[in-house]
């Protein structure tokens, strides 16, 4: 059996002590990963990702550590993202996949949604832990996650298995998405391999190839959404003999991850509700996600509009440009395929005897943009957002 926890490179955690005597808190916070043309990522961004991710956080009276960085949970909101398993056909001396040897994440219980398919399942939650002091230590207490009772709806921890595996060495492939950079590993030629040291890894690749019975943590890097805001400002213009209204239009462009913290997107659910709001380009329908707006009105992106929305006013002691009102702003998002230089996935595998950890990062190398075809996520609206 090989089995996988997955995690979300994208996020980091924030450890509180002490919050009740003798027990700490923590939540994961989402990484900055928004930039634009005007405001880049630090250039020290992939190797911090890189750096802080895998640490482990401990969580006072809990005795089993955490990750620095979120577990991937079995939600929903998640529907349809596949992990492919590669096996090496000796014969043919190349990579192919694995019979029946996509993992899905379809369903919240951790049910098989394909009889062929192999099984995902999820760690027991802290309730049904604590609820079983037979079989759990009685220290094993904990304070709720910040995600798991916040608008963030953090479900248990998912981990993918694949059970009576014929060959001798495989590797994995996550399949194109709107969630997390797509990978795949059987092409190897794409991506650059380093350790944590940041130095290049002779051979690298042997490194993202296991046999049956590996035990493998997979950070996974969350998917870049480019992202088009547009809103319309209304004006009055008034002089000593005339007073009429000005609609400007402005707009940005911008790259950010899928919202995670404080409010998770849900784009499976909000995508198929789209609603009459006003015209769009000849169109009249945007979708609503609660995490999309409230990503948007905290952004970078949207303080600098809002600044250029006001500056646009002006006055003279014979006339006035007076700002009366902003409408909501349209959101035209797309994935977009991983950028050479981004790291788009960490692979920790755990020896068994030992219990030691070894992690290598493949950092993508090739131009996959007409692998990775840009995809269209959708058409939102922020409304609140001024």
């Amino acid at each position: 059996m090989i089995s996988a926890a997955l995690h979300d490179l994208g996020t980091q955690a924030r450890h509180t002590p002490d919050v009740v005597p003798g027990m700490d808190a923590l939540r994961w916070a989402q990484r900055r990963c928004e930039y634009s043309v005007a405001t880049p990522l630090p250039t020290d961004f992939e190797r911090r990702l890189r750096d802080e991710s895998w640490q482990r956080v401990t969580m006072r009276p809990w005795p089993l550590p955490f990750r620095g960085v979120a577990p991937v949970d079995l939600t929903d909101r998640y529907r349809a993202l596949t992990l492919r398993l590669h096996q090496w056909d000796q014969d043919g001396q190349r990579w192919a996949p694995a019979p029946a040897g996509d993992n899905r994440l379809d369903a919240t219980d951790g049910a098989v949604s394909s009889r062929p398919q192999w099984r995902h399942s999820r760690t027991a939650t802290v309730a049904e832990q604590q609820a079983n002091p037979a079989q759990v230590p009685t220290e094993w207490v904990r304070q709720p996650i910040g995600n798991e009772v916040s608008a963030c709806a953090l479900k248990p921890p998912v981990e993918l298995r694949w059970h009576g595996l014929p060959g001798c060495r495989y590797t994995v492939e996550l399949r194109d998405n709107l969630f997390f950079a797509p990978f795949d590993l059987s092409q190897p030629e794409r991506y650059q391999w380093v350790g944590d040291d940041h130095m290049d890894l002779e051979d690298g690749h042997r490194w993202a190839t296991w046999g049956d019975g590996a035990r493998l943590r997979l950070y996974l890097r969350p998917r870049t959404w480019k992202i088009w805001a547009r809103t319309i400002a209304h004006y009055v213009a008034v002089n000593f003999f005339e007073m009429y209204y000005s609609d400007e239009v402005f707009t940005r462009v911008y790259w950010d991850r899928p919202p995670f913290e404080p409010v998770r997107q849900n784009i499976v659910v909000t995508g198929e509700s789209a609603e009459i709001w006003y015209e769009w380009f000849g169109g009249l329908y945007c979708s609503y996600d609660q995490g999309i707006e409230w990503a948007f009105e905290h952004s970078v992106t949207a303080a600098e509009m809002r600044h250029e929305i006001v500056q646009q006013q002006w006055w003279s002691p014979c006339a006035a440009y007076v700002l009366m009102d902003v409408e909501g702003a349209v959101l035209v998002i797309d994935a977009v395929a991983p950028q050479p230089g981004e790291t788009v996935l960490g692979i920790e595998r755990e020896d068994l005897v030992s219990g030691r950890a070894s992690r290598v990062w493949a950092v993508q190398q090739a131009d996959v943009s007409s692998v990775y075809p840009t995809q269209a996520v959708g058409t939102y609206i922020a409304e609140g957002w001024y």
